[in-house]
């Protein structure tokens, strides 16, 4: 059964894992989180800064003003979607742990209708080209979170194929 994961991107939740993906899924952000409030009470700098400091020493990582990195892993030529473009999409989303909280094949959603990060990132994008989007939590679900998926204040990294601008 193809699960709904569209859900875990767009700010309204569609449709959940099942269970024990979930729970895992949970667990794995739940760590990151801990993570986070460890690292912010032992040191000025939190898991996420150290995270984007190291990132953005590596080869190949771009940046944004809004603050969004990315990496074109295969970039090719072509029309870019808008804003209110609907966009057909792989993905694969993950924590900086590197655990997996969701991915889909063939995707088909409006830009408008997903987090500023995605959206911004897939804009960069012609089709057949495949990014990874490493979004601060600013411009992914926030202070708010997502669920009981994503925890409050999480960076959230995105692997992604646009295969289509409709």
């Amino acid at each position: 059964m193809k699960k709904l994961t569209l859900a875990l991107i767009a700010a309204i939740a569609l449709a959940g894992c099942s269970g024990h993906e979930q729970k895992t899924e949970q667990t794995a952000g739940s760590r990151e989180h801990e993570e986070n409030k460890t690292a912010t009470a032992a040191a000025p700098v939190n898991t996420s800064d150290r995270f984007f400091a190291n990132l953005d020493k590596e080869d190949g990582i771009k940046s944004t003003a809004s603050g969004l990195r990315y990496k074109a892993v295969k970039e090719t030529e072509g029309d870019k979607p808008t804003p209110t473009s609907r966009v057909v999409v792989d993905y694969e989303g993950s924590f900086i742990d590197g655990s997996v909280f969701d991915s889909g094949k063939d995707i088909e959603f409006p830009l408008n209708g997903v987090i500023p990060g995605f959206s911004e990132g897939i804009r960069l994008m012609s089709p057949g080209s495949e990014y990874i989007l490493y979004i601060p939590s600013d411009l992914a679900y926030g202070t708010r979170g997502a669920g009981d998926v994503i925890p409050p204040n999480s960076t959230i990294i995105f692997k992604v194929k646009l295969s289509e601008i409709k």
